[in-house]
């Protein structure tokens, strides 16, 4: 195990001590964990356990099995109702009910999710504008008349009044007097000036003109919009709404990736559409306060995003780990706590080894001592150019160069001396 040290020669015998203090702790605090072998823990950091922590991590898990469960059991009916299978990603189940919750505002017709809606959309939204401005007509005019204006001869007053409303006042009032007389009876308050009874008198003419020409629309759109009943035609407000759905129904279809979606027809239907809407709403927010709750207390999200298919499912075997491994959870946080405090004295390389390679807590005060005088080691290497520059293979060949004339020697000797030893001697 390696460990980085900014200065190791720097380094006092108190740090070290403290440091093989903190060490020791850790391997006390370790040793625990790895009695218990492999657990789910090792993505929980920085958690300070407590008895009461431990006790909201426990309902948190409970609460998060059991939306898990909700979701599963509630997307099954309205998925069914919907005639589509039941998407894989939790994104996807809230465009499904987004979906539920738009057809059960009211009849969306056939045509809004085939081909030819573009060209139905075209001419739908070309009504709404004219529906639209009727509105406003009738709207401006019940403002200044009585339902009675339009029993009047229209056109006969409409013009005569663009004939001399903008004459001299006296010809104005001679001959405007008997018009002005008669539109007076039906006026909510006094007569406005000529030139805007002139005006409108022509919106009403135009109101007129337009009724027929709607209901003609009314009835054509009827035909291609099946499934909406004519009476939602008739105002601009219904219309709009219609069309809104309608649109917003498509684009969750595509989102869906459903090729079809089974319609409700009748209100009934769509009554029973919202209600179930209504609960698989809650479902998923159920889950997702679930999901936060954990990470709030666990500062970390260590499953699947929303958006991939497998969220669920991975969220659920998370869960389904950590309420099987939960007797591992205080043992854990405690070691993860005191491997913080050795990060703090800057020994985060040692921790992050020790983690990888699974060193053993019965070892761990020995590697570090290793490790650190393995950088002093490092760092002398460096500042003596004789360490620095030493080569242990030219080193051993040195060696071998003078060994072998070295054991010549030694049997040249030994033989010399072994012929003294034994030669004979002349007597004195």
């Amino acid at each position: 195990v390696r460990i980085s040290l900014a200065s190791p020669l720097a380094l006092t015998e108190a740090q070290l001590r403290e440091a093989q203090s903190e060490v020791e702790e850790l391997a006390r605090r370790r040793a625990p964990v790895d009695a218990l072998g492999v657990h789910p823990w090792g993505a929980v950091r920085g958690v300070t356990w407590t008895n009461a922590l431990e006790d909201q991590v426990h309902q948190a898990l409970g609460e998060a099995r059991s939306a898990l469960e909700g979701v599963e059991r509630t997307a099954a009916p309205l998925s069914a109702a919907l005639g589509v299978g039941v998407p894989a990603s939790t994104q996807q189940l809230r465009s499904l009910v987004s979906l539920a919750e738009t057809l059960a505002q009211g009849p969306v017709p056939a045509v809004a999710l085939e081909a030819a809606w573009p060209e139905v959309l075209q001419r739908t939204k070309l009504h709404a504008v004219a529906l639209r401005e009727q509105s406003e007509r009738e709207q401006h005019l019940a403002s200044r008349w009585k339902p009675e204006l339009f029993s009047q001869d229209l056109p006969a007053l409409h013009a005569r009044f663009q004939r001399w409303a903008g004459a001299f006042f006296l010809f104005a009032l001679l001959f405007l007097w008997g018009a002005r007389k008669l539109l007076a009876a039906v006026a909510l308050r006094a007569l406005p000036p000529n030139r805007e009874i002139e005006q409108d008198l022509g919106t009403a003419r135009k109101l007129l003109e337009q009724r027929p020409l709607l209901g003609s629309q009314r009835d054509a759109l009827a035909g291609a919009l099946s499934g909406v009943p004519p009476s939602d035609l008739e105002r601009a407000e219904t219309v709009e709404a219609l069309l809104a759905r309608s649109c917003q129904a498509r684009e969750l279809r595509d989102a869906l990736g459903a090729a079809g979606v089974q319609l409700p027809a009748e209100p009934a239907s769509r009554e029973a559409l919202r209600e179930q809407a209504r609960e698989f709403r809650s479902a998923l927010d159920r889950l997702l306060r679930a999901e936060e709750a954990l990470t709030t207390l666990l500062k970390v999200r260590p499953w699947a995003p929303v958006t991939a298919p497998d969220h669920r499912a991975s969220l659920g075997r998370q869960v389904d780990a950590w309420r099987s491994g939960l007797r591992a959870f205080r043992p854990w946080c405690l070691y993860a706590a005191q491997a913080e405090r050795l990060r703090g004295l800057g020994h985060g390389d040692f921790v992050d080894a020790v983690e990888a390679q699974a060193v053993p807590a019965a070892r761990l005060g020995g590697v570090f001592e290793r490790a650190v005088l393995s950088a002093w080691l490092r760092v002398l290497q460096d500042e003596q150019p004789v360490l620095r520059d030493f080569e242990g293979s030219a080193h051993a060949a040195r060696i071998e160069r003078f060994r072998r004339p070295t054991e010549s020697s030694c049997r040249w000797t030994t033989e010399c001396a072994s012929w003294s030893c034994h030669r004979p001697r002349k007597a004195r």
